[in-house]
């Protein structure tokens, strides 16, 4: 299978805009996630609910429920007539 395959490689990587060779590949690939990490973990900095525990298993913790707005029961009540 991988004789069918091989001579096809380096113009499907060029069509992707990825490296053929498998170390330039892995490099490609490793700079890929770790930017993508960077910016996951800037993102995730600013959300007070999202923590890493220490074995680094993220975490979301729970968020209190905001008080209902005025009339809130009345259209939930509404809404209730109408199923």
């Amino acid at each position: 299978m991988w004789q069918k395959c091989e001579p096809q490689l380096a113009q499907y990587c060029a069509e992707l805009s990825l490296p053929a060779q498998a170390h330039q590949f892995v490099a490609a690939l490793r700079t890929q996630l770790t930017t993508t990490a960077r910016q996951i973990d800037q993102a995730c900095q600013a959300l007070e609910q999202f923590n890493l525990s220490p074995q680094g298993v993220p975490v979301l913790q729970r968020i209190n429920a905001q008080p209902r707005p005025p009339g809130a029961n009345t259209l939930e009540a509404a809404i209730w007539e109408l199923v």
